[in-house]
């Protein structure tokens, strides 16, 4: 390899590692390179947006040799798919340095309580990212995922998924809320996109709903992600919460066992 290229492939990786390091997706990316919206990147924003990043120490020279690598076609533009297809071969490249192998699955019942992990498609590389840093933690503990989620845990970091359900829009969320009701949740990590409507958006309400009854603590984003996780690292999976925390629930069932009650009495 020459040293141009050997320079190359370093100042692409440091990219790929500044990206991630500020959970932005290829797709975010793209959007707040493409300043006019145009649907393609010029030479001029893709600078632009590399001073935005903070970047700096990289010449002139070295940001257009980045710039023509993206340009594939080499029209003097970068759209999409070309930027998805070359961010994509720089995250290969990224994870040959660190291999991760297979943790064996763990051993669960009808007793066991799952972590579950889910993301829209714009924010699964930020979920990956973040299992990746806690890659001890994911992995010692019982897992539930939507399918794409689950295969990429697997695939990527080695990580086994205990129970793997559809997708969201065709049940996943529905089938998570069902082990909430069944006390098989302690904890859901959601990532949602924020800036994208969802065409099962009653659905992922209807899971964060279930959440609030039952008192199973979600993230959305990062920052939550991070005091959960710290959460679930000192009190464990089988944590409980003071039965007067829950009042609520309480209220509701004693109320339906007096409506059975009074039924029952009429008959």
């Amino acid at each position: 390899m020459s040293n141009q290229n050997k320079e190359l492939e370093l100042s692409l990786l440091r990219l790929h590692d500044l990206l991630e390091s500020r959970w932005l997706s290829p797709e975010r990316v793209f959007s707040a390179a493409d300043e006019n919206g145009d649907g393609h990147i010029t030479c001029d924003e893709f600078m632009l947006f590399l001073s935005t990043l903070g970047i700096s120490a990289w010449s002139e020279q070295d940001s257009r040799l980045i710039f023509d690598h993206f340009d594939e076609s080499g029209d003097g533009e970068i759209d999409l798919k070309e930027f998805e297809d070359k961010m994509l071969q720089i995250s290969q490249v990224a994870k040959k340095k660190v291999t991760y192998h297979k943790v064996d699955p763990i051993p669960v019942d009808e007793s066991t309580r799952f972590v579950s992990l889910v993301a829209h498609n714009e924010m699964k590389s930020v979920l990956l990212k973040f299992v990746e840093e806690q890659h001890d933690f994911f992995s010692q503990v019982p897992l539930v995922t939507t399918g794409s989620t689950g295969k990429s845990l697997e695939q990527r970091l080695g990580i086994p998924v205990e129970r793997l359900v559809a997708s969201g829009p065709l049940g996943g969320d529905q089938a998570i809320g069902g082990m909430i009701s069944e006390n098989r949740i302690s904890a859901i990590f959601f990532f949602k996109d924020p800036l994208s409507s969802h065409a099962h958006a009653a659905d992922i309400e209807a899971l964060t709903r279930l959440c609030d009854v039952h008192q199973i603590p979600y993230a959305t984003n990062r920052a939550s992600a991070i005091g959960l996780l710290m959460a679930l690292k000192e009190l464990g999976l089988n944590w409980q919460i003071e039965s007067d925390e829950n009042s609520i629930v309480n209220k509701y069932k004693l109320g339906q066992s007096q409506v059975i009650t009074a039924l029952a009495q009429n008959k």
